[in-house]
């Protein structure tokens, strides 16, 4: 394997590491949301209010880079 397969490879890893955290985090905020909403349909209280859990800054979402000479055109072709 070459170096730039490895170099590729790492960068893969580290993305589907990144994406896969995301996820996990997404998965458990909504848990939690859910998990809320349930036990305060329980309680059958007459106006229920739904508290969402800490959702502070954006989800991290890593930037791509262009990929030069890919076989994919950038526009349609006539």
């Amino acid at each position: 394997m070459g170096k730039k397969a490895k170099e590729h490879r790492k960068k893969v890893a580290k993305r589907n590491r990144i994406i896969a955290q995301e996820r996990k985090r997404f998965e458990k905020m909504s848990q939690e949301l859910l998990t809320k909403m349930y036990e305060q349909s329980n309680n059958q209280s007459t106006q229920p209010t739904f508290n969402l859990p800490n959702m502070d800054g954006p989800l991290f979402v890593p930037t791509t880079e262009p990929i030069i000479n890919s076989t994919v055109q950038s526009g349609p072709i006539i």
